[in-house]
């Protein structure tokens, strides 16, 4: 059978609904239409507060909820999408919020996922319907079955007055949303310095986590608050890498900037399990401000800890870049490296950059004090590389920048550069020495 009282609500027909509340009883004030809808939620949806305060007073249950989902009159108040600045509007949401829990409304309960209505309140960014939800009784601590809680919607929502009075009923801040992350990691990634103050002045905790989480996304902001805040981020998370491994693997400058500036000396060295310290990395990402930075704070140019020299990787990194490789070089040199060391298999830089064709790094080795003419167990020398793997360009630029070079050195198979070009036939190479020799002569 229809009830009169339903199709009358859920026609607006307000008027007709009062009438017929003369002779209802409370089964029938109660009755659900096909869509699991009482009158009293469409009066409560209308904003219609005289229907919704004589519909509880003829007997309509405030808590009787609407399958499947288990919504409440209150929560579909909550869900409503207030105007911001509809204050007539605002203030009858309000009043029927008040309402309802004067009249029995459990408010504290949620429905099928575990929403209250405050959390529904917070979704929307309603702050006066929130503040009436707490004076109500609503816990502002209760979570959701994805572990959301109003101030996690608060947060989202930059709400910085709603943070403040969810604070003020006992919201926790140690409980974590469903990607893990507390009320501080949230308001630091999201980026609200007024929220992130206001988190950290009530006692906030902080977590690895999160800490690494917006050292990984580049968030300086969230690095540079949470150092203020006294986390003590020299410490190293999962592989040993601290934060100033990940920020330099990541080329984020500034973030390297804040970490270096607040961060013990000794953290430039700190090595992770793969004895990478952190100027090995930005080496081998091709960063070259950030290698600046950390030689300028103290970074060790010559540690090997993973059995690699700074200035190996800096010879061997496949960045693709040849001029931001020369630049390290340099870098490495202005810091006091030695680029005359032996690196590998008894060869030098210098051999190294010719080996690899490496010109641009050839003419950075070319302004220090390196011996052109040193040669390798082999008895090869850097100009023997280059001809013999056919680098022109290599060998072109060794005798262009090399004055002290000699041409007729012998290897230990009694070979000449001129020799191995021709073994080899690199014709090009061939020419250009025999035309460096008729010149000498």
């Amino acid at each position: 059978m229809v009830n009169p009282i339903v199709v009358a609500a859920k026609q607006g027909q307000w008027q007709l609904v009062q009438k017929h509340l003369f002779t209802a009883t409370p089964d029938q004030v109660n009755q659900r239409d096909a869509r699991g809808l009482t009158a009293l939620m469409y009066g409560v949806a209308a904003l219609e507060m005289t229907t919704v305060k004589q519909l509880l007073q003829a007997g309509a249950d405030p808590n009787r909820s609407r399958p499947p989902h288990g919504i409440t009159p209150l929560m579909l108040l909550a869900g409503l999408q207030s105007p911001p600045h509809d204050l007539e509007k605002n203030l009858t949401q309000q009043a029927i919020a008040a309402m309802l829990i004067e009249f029995g409304a459990e408010v504290n309960r949620g429905n099928d996922d575990g929403t209250t209505a405050l959390i529904m309140a917070a979704y929307r960014n309603n702050l006066p319907l929130v503040e009436t939800l707490l004076r109500g009784g609503s816990k502002a601590q209760t979570q959701d079955q994805q572990g959301t809680t109003a101030l996690e919607w608060a947060i989202k929502q930059q709400n910085l007055a709603m943070v403040q009075k969810l604070l003020g009923h006992q919201a926790r801040l140690d409980l974590r949303d469903g990607d893990g992350n507390l009320p501080l990691t949230l308001a630091i990634n999201i980026g609200d310095q007024a929220i992130v103050d206001c988190l950290l002045q009530a006692g906030a905790p902080w977590d690895q986590n999160g800490w690494f989480t917006a050292v990984e996304e580049g968030n300086t902001f969230a690095v540079q608050a949470l150092i203020e805040a006294g986390y003590p981020f020299a410490q190293a998370g999962e592989a040993g890498d601290t934060a100033l491994h990940l920020a330099c693997l990541e080329g984020y400058e500034p973030m390297v900037a804040v970490l270096l500036k607040n961060g013990p000396r000794n953290m430039v060295n700190a090595v992770n399990q793969a004895g990478d310290t952190a100027l090995h990395l930005a080496i081998a990402q091709g960063h070259l401000g950030i290698v600046g930075e950390l030689l300028n704070a103290g970074a060790d140019g010559n540690f090997s800890g993973n059995g690699e020299p700074p200035l190996l990787t800096a010879l061997t990194a496949s960045h693709g870049d040849a001029q931001t490789q020369a630049a390290m070089v340099n870098a490495l040199g202005d810091a006091g490296v030695d680029l005359d060391q032996t690196l590998w298999e008894g060869k030098t830089p210098l051999m190294l950059a010719a080996m690899e064709n490496l010109s641009a790094v050839i003419i950075a080795i070319a302004n220090y004090a390196v011996q052109v003419n040193r040669a390798d167990p082999s008895g090869s020398t850097a100009l023997m590389w280059a001809c013999h793997r056919g680098h022109g360009e290599a060998a072109q630029t060794l005798l262009a920048n090399f004055p002290a070079l000699e041409v007729n050195l012998k290897n230990q198979g009694g070979q000449t550069a001129l020799d191995l070009a021709r073994l080899n036939r690199h014709w090009p190479i061939v020419t250009l020495l025999e035309s460096h020799l008729s010149r000498s002569a």
